[in-house]
């Protein structure tokens, strides 16, 4: 894992690395990042891997040190059971919660099933969960107050198992359980999404989607209600519509993955297909491109240490195969 101090404002900062990697252990592959209220930084397997000891999906934790992530604090946990999709932070230590795939669910659970699991800095917290809730193929995770959402690629709507119906699992972030008004998975018809973010506009909270529709590439506004659930009218096709629900059509095809600026004024989404890092304003929902000479994939935004308040500058960073590019932070939230 590469960590780098992100330098100048703009579209393309600068970035000075720190001269030594972390080395992740076992985790070879890595995928998703999140980073909690303390600067900790974790870092999930993007594939299941095998060796003579058997399967592993691993965690990796590696507590702040005041900005330096030490090696030596690196603490390595394994869902073997798990393929792993995405982690998402939450509350004022290292709290966490995993959406992912997992094989423990013998007959009872279809091996595409949405499960998530709780961990962290010390340790899993106990044994992988299966919502139930029709939702399938996880894709990503991101937290509001106490609930979490999951995007969800594929969804159960009848009996003939998982089909390209997209969907919203909504769950409390402490207990994982379902919560009172999303028992089931909340559908979003043809639009399949990859990556999710909750942020807030005054006193209205709401879901930042990207995924894909009709094969298209398309990022989505969702308004939430006073219980944080989607606020959304079906039509008889099972397509959204109504006005709480702002969609913007963008360059290329393909999944994408997204994130929000520290103070909630910018939604950040990277196209690995197409080499895109598009910035939409989360209240008009309008935004611009930009095109770089790499395949942009996971994304974060931090707010630097030394600033006094999140700023919309020096907050972009992108993880691209195995090198992740960090800010010094004070939190960062999915």
């Amino acid at each position: 894992l590469h960590v780098g101090q992100i330098n100048t404002t703009g579209l393309m900062p600068t970035i000075t690395w720190n001269e030594q990697p972390i080395n992740l252990g076992a985790l070879t592959n890595p995928g998703a990042v999140a980073v909690d209220a303390t600067g900790g930084v974790y870092v999930i397997s993007k594939t299941r891997t095998a060796d003579p000891s058997g399967a592993h999906s691993y965690i990796a934790y590696i507590p702040s040190g005041d900005n330096q992530w030490p090696e030596a604090g690196l603490n390595l946990f394994d869902r073997p059971t798990g393929f792993l999709a995405d982690i998402a932070t939450w509350g004022t230590g290292s709290q966490a919660v995993i959406a992912h795939r997992d094989t423990s669910g013998g007959e009872d659970h279809a091996f595409g099933q949405t499960w998530v699991s709780s961990v962290t800095s010390s340790g899993l917290g106990g044994p992988p969960f299966a919502p139930d809730d029709k939702g399938y193929e996880p894709r990503g995770v991101t937290i509001g107050g106490s609930l979490a959402y999951v995007a969800n690629y594929s969804t159960e709507t009848g009996d003939d198992g998982a089909t390209s119906v997209g969907s919203i699992s909504v769950l409390s972030a402490s207990t994982l359980q379902k919560v009172t008004g999303a028992e089931a998975a909340i559908q979003t018809g043809s639009f399949q999404p990859s990556d999710i973010a909750f942020f807030s506009l005054g006193d209205t909270n709401y879901l930042g989607m990207v995924g894909v529709k009709d094969g298209t590439s398309q990022a989505w506004r969702i308004e939430l209600d006073a219980n944080g659930l989607p606020l959304v009218e079906v039509s008889a096709s099972g397509e959204l519509i109504g006005g709480n629900v702002l969609r913007r059509t963008l360059q290329g095809s393909g999944e994408g993955y997204c994130t929000l600026s520290p103070d909630g004024t910018t939604f950040w989404i990277t196209n690995p297909k197409t080499g895109n890092v598009t910035a939409l304003d989360t209240r008009t929902w309008q935004g611009t491109n930009l095109t770089i000479a790499a395949n942009p994939g996971y994304i974060a935004a931090f707010t630097p240490a030394d600033s006094p308040v999140p700023e919309p500058s020096s907050v972009l960073a992108l993880l691209t195969g195995a090198v992740g590019l960090f800010g010094a932070m004070k939190r960062r939230r999915r």
